[in-house]
């Protein structure tokens, strides 16, 4: 076991503290029953999950690619996706498309007066963010656009019909949503509160005076939403979204969701 934990901390970084007080250990049979339970979907966050069943199986690519599989192993998890494909068949579990994608979807839905008319800003271009997309279109979704932090966006956003977001226009996109998606693996938060105040700022400029801050050349204001999804202006000072996540106290999910693969 403290092998185990001694890999897994060079491999991540994670110290070994905090890995022998967050990991289980499982020997023998357990470990095919943790791996065929994990693989079904039973241990998700949400039981069922669909994308779970490709993660363990680019796990299992991985490990050839290292060089650190061996047959028994192979065997293993190809059973554990015939096993996962048998339980989805026969059980219906998966039959929902459940994924944390939809769930926070549906939380983002209580605050969403009509999808068709919603802008949504995604961040990330992974599967997850696909299926982001996927599940965004079927609710009638129309308007949306996309920010990677590591600069896919074009690429993406030509493969699939929607707008990218430059740097440089990130926080301002992130002011105008009606919902920011995040769905990357990037380990630090894409989108703050310094963000918003940011895109916040910058969308007071474009108000006053046409132009974005330092610009020099003329902007164009965002698009007017039907008069129920339009926000309450305060009073004074900057142009701000009523009741921002963080400095409001019951955060408004559908201001951002995030699913971060």
């Amino acid at each position: 076991m403290q092998a185990a934990i001694a890999g897994v901390s060079a491999g991540t970084g994670v110290t070994a503290e905090v890995l022998r007080e967050t990991l289980d250990f499982v020997h023998g049979n357990g470990v095919a029953e943790h791996l065929f339970a994990v693989t079904s979907g039973l241990e998700s966050v949400v039981v069922g999950e669909g994308e779970i069943a490709g993660q363990v199986r680019r796990s299992l690519e991985q490990a050839r690619e290292r060089g650190t599989t061996t047959p028994e192993l192979e065997r293993l998890f190809q059973r554990a996706s015939q096993t996962s494909r048998g339980i989805k068949n026969r059980t219906g579990i998966g039959a929902a498309g459940r994924s944390l994608v939809r769930l926070a979807l549906q939380l983002a839905e209580t605050r969403i007066v009509d999808w068709a008319t919603t802008r949504v800003l995604l961040v990330g271009t992974g599967r997850y963010a696909g299926a982001a997309l996927a599940a965004l279109r079927d609710l009638g979704v129309t308007d949306v656009r996309v920010y990677s932090p590591t600069g896919r966006a074009a690429k993406f956003a030509g493969s699939h019909g929607i707008t990218p977001v430059a740097e440089s226009a990130f926080a301002a996109e992130a002011d105008r949503a009606d919902l920011v998606l995040t769905c990357t693996t990037v380990e630090h938060h894409v989108v703050t509160a310094a963000l918003l105040r940011a895109g916040a700022a910058a969308m007071t400029d474009v108000d006053a005076g046409g132009e974005s801050a330092g610009s020099g050349r003329p902007t164009t204001h965002h698009r007017p939403r039907p008069a129920a999804q339009r926000r309450p202006r305060r009073h004074r000072g900057p142009r701000r979204r009523a009741a921002r996540p963080r400095d409001h106290p019951h955060p408004r999910p559908a201001r951002r969701a995030q699913c971060d693969e």
